[in-house]
């Protein structure tokens, strides 16, 4: 069965008993737990994030942690990084951007900066 998409929700025909009448069953679409898309990460990250991280991940004057460090980056879950964006790091320059990026964008700038991390 194929959802339909209306806005940020799903809607699913499920067969509700004889002569084929459909019942619609809700399904909110979290984006909680799904993958961004690094292409719209992009944009976000260089409107919201570069002027520290840099344009590349690797930081600015060194006051920020490398964005491309594969062994740092490892040990990061797509939802902590999330976390960090969305409530910033207390005691540190790292802003919470929860109340400015929509969720979406949140994931979306988490899978964008997953293009960064390379090799040591």
């Amino acid at each position: 069965m194929r959802p339909m998409r209306i806005l940020n929700h799903s809607w699913y025909a499920v067969p509700a008993g004889l002569g084929g009448l459909f019942l619609a069953a809700w399904a909110m679409s979290s984006s909680a737990g799904t993958a961004g898309d690094p292409q719209r990460g992009k944009i976000v990250y260089e409107k919201n994030c570069q002027g520290c991280h840099g344009r590349t991940g690797a930081g600015v004057g060194g006051a920020t942690p490398s964005l491309v460090d594969t062994a740092r980056m490892a040990t990061k879950s797509d939802a902590d990084l999330v976390d960090t964006v969305t409530k910033g790091r207390p005691g540190t320059g790292m802003p919470a951007w929860g109340s400015i990026l929509n969720e979406r964008d949140r994931w979306n700038v988490v899978a964008y900066i997953r293009t960064f991390a390379v090799s040591p």
